[in-house]
C-alpha cells in the first residue's frame, strides 16, 4: 500500500471529518485549503521522532581553485563532509567548531594562500535582525573591524561550509546531510513515508490537526501515542534489515 499527495489528501479529510481543509470536499476537488500544512507538518513530526539511514543523503559541489566557502539550504544538520579530486582517493575532512576555528584561523578570510583542504566548520553566523540588511560596505564605512566571519544578509536561510583554505585546484566536496522528507504539494508527490507507512504519515497530519485545531490533549495523545509506538516497531524493522545486510557483507569478505 502506498499514496500520492492526492490520495493522502483524501484519506486525511475523511478520517478527520474536516472536509473544510479542501477546496470543495462534497464535489471532489480537494485543491488545498489547508490541508497540506497538517500534512507537511505531520511528516516533520515523524522525520523528528524517527531517526532512519534514509533521511541522510549526499550534496555533491564541484569546488573551484581559490575557494572555500559552499552554501546549500534545507538540511537540517551536516553529518559529513568528504573531499575528492580525479585519481585521488577521496579524503573524509575533519570538523572544527565555528569558535575554536577563528583562533585557529584568525585571518582565515584574508589569507588568499591556497592549499589542500584539511579542515571544515559552518560559517551561519550573521547579524541580529534590526541589522539584517546591514552589508560588509556598510561595516567598512562605520569604520567596522574583524567583520570577514560574518555572513550577510538573510543568513539563516543557507548552511555555508568553511574551509581552512582556498582550494589549490578543482576539487568535488560531498556533504552528508540529514534532510527532513519532502514536502509534498503537487497531487503525483510522494515521499518516503507515503510510499513505506502511508498509515503513518496520514495518522500523523490528523494529529497535527488535533493538536492545532482542536487543542484537545486527550485526542492527541489517544492519537499520537500509538503512532509514537508503531513508529518503534518500524524502526525495529528497519534496524533489522540492515543489521542482515551488514552481517552479509561480512560474511560476504571472509
Amino acid at each position: 500500500m502506498s499514496l500520492n499527495c492526492l490520495q493522502a489528501k483524501q484519506q486525511i479529510v475523511k478520517l478527520s471529518g474536516h472536509n473544510e481543509l479542501v477546496a470543495d470536499y462534497a464535489n471532489g476537488d480537494y485543491t488545498d485549503a489547508g490541508v497540506l500544512y497538517h500534512m507537511n507538518a505531520g511528516g516533520r513530526f515523524l522525520d523528528t521522532h524517527f531517526e532512519y539511514r534514509r533521511d541522510s543523503a549526499w550534496i555533491y559541489s564541484v569546488l573551484a581553485a581559490g575557494s572555500r566557502l559552499i552554501s546549500f539550504t534545507g538540511a537540517r544538520y551536516v553529518e559529513e563532509v568528504w573531499l575528492s579530486k580525479t585519481g585521488e582517493s577521496r579524503t573524509r575532512l575533519p570538523f572544527i567548531p565555528p569558535a575554536e576555528f577563528r583562533v585557529k584561523y584568525p585571518d582565515l578570510l584574508a589569507d588568499t594562500a591556497q592549499g589542500v583542504p584539511a579542515y571544515w566548520t559552518m560559517d551561519a553566523v550573521g547579524l541580529y535582525p534590526p541589522q539584517i540588511a546591514v552589508t560588509q560596505s556598510d561595516l567598512v564605512t562605520a569604520g567596522a573591524v574583524d567583520y570577514n566571519h560574518l555572513t550577510y544578509g538573510d543568513w539563516f536561510l543557507t548552511d555555508t561550509i568553511l574551509l581552512d583554505c582556498p582550494a589549490d585546484g578543482a576539487y568535488t566536496l560531498w556533504i552528508k546531510a540529514k534532510y527532513y522528507n519532502k514536502e509534498l504539494s503537487a497531487d503525483a508527490d510522494v515521499n518516503f513515508w507515503t510510499m513505506n507507512r502511508p498509515e503513518l504519515y496520514v495518522d500523523a497530519a490528523i494529529a497535527s490537526i488535533e493538536r492545532r485545531l482542536h487543542r484537545n490533549s486527550q485526542g492527541l495523545q489517544d492519537i499520537e501515542n500509538p503512532l509514537i509506538r508503531d513508529l518503534r516497531v518500524f524502526a525495529g524493522e528497519l534496524f533489522n534489515q540492515d543489521t542482515e545486510i551488514l552481517i552479509d557483507d561480512v560474511e560476504g569478505r571472509m
